[in-house]
């Protein structure tokens, strides 16, 4: 038995950013982090980015009550990991980016400007659709197709396949995605995915695959909703965001 106390755990709440669920959080913990950068500091190849991240799911799962993370999209996991990893400091969120303006070029580097978002109020979805009802041209009943942006759970599954192309992989997500579909007033919502790729590869008209096609190329990105300015030169710099896992 340690003779040491057991420290209570701070909880907080947030929205999620898709369903606008609230859900209550506690701030990561040392040795959660400590974890996060073992696994990290012994990556040699780049497969084990799929171990970390798994990791890092666990971990945001372990902080937050009654939430299945690996049922989220990943813009979600990363709104959520970002809320958690900045409470402690109020919300804000500080790291450092290059700055690519002209003035900040550096012979073959660009400065690393410092800058910092207050993360529940300065990010925002670039989208909001995460489904979409392709209607079936040529068919007897009226027949709906209803599509979701790639969940967690889908993310690994195609990433577990090899592809031999960009355009391969692009091809093959839908056939992880395809919710259901709906012929007259009956669902279809019990398939694999060989029945899910029959199905789509059947489909006999060019502007369903276009919808298709836009769809997915379209994902819900997490952006910053305000200018942020580089602390040397002072112009805006484009925000590109980290992942997650260069937080640790």
């Amino acid at each position: 038995m340690s003779s040491l106390p057991k420290l209570e755990k701070q909880w907080n709440s947030t929205k999620l950013i898709q369903s606008g669920r609230e859900v209550k959080f506690r701030p990561f913990t040392i040795g959660e982090q400590k974890e996060i950068m073992l696994i990290k500091s012994t990556i040699e190849e780049d497969n084990d980015n799929i171990k970390l991240y798994k990791a890092i799911i666990d971990m945001v799962e372990n902080c937050v009550e009654d939430l299945k993370v690996i049922e989220m999209y990943p813009v979600e996991l990363e709104k959520l990991f970002y809320d958690i990893r900045s409470v402690a400091d109020g919300n804000i969120l500080k790291f450092k980016m290059p700055c690519k303006n002209d003035e900040c070029k550096e012979k073959d580097n660009f400065y690393q400007a410092e800058l910092e978002v207050n993360t529940r109020d300065d990010f925002k979805l670039s989208d909001s659709v995460f489904t979409k009802k392709i209607t079936i041209p040529y068919q007897s009943k009226p027949t709906v197709a209803v599509f979701r942006q790639p969940n967690l759970k889908d993310v690994f599954k195609i990433n577990e396949k090899e592809y031999s192309s960009d355009n391969e992989r692009g091809f093959d997500i839908p056939n992880f995605c395809l919710e259901k579909v709906l012929v007259g007033e009956e669902s279809f919502t019990d398939f694999t995915y060989d029945d899910a790729k029959q199905f789509i590869d059947s489909i006999n008209d060019a502007n369903v695959l276009k919808e298709i096609i836009d769809f997915y190329k379209n994902q819900p990105k997490l952006v910053c909703a305000k200018d942020l300015y580089c602390d040397k030169c002072e112009k805006v710099i484009n925000f590109d965001k980290e992942n997650v896992t260069s937080f640790f």
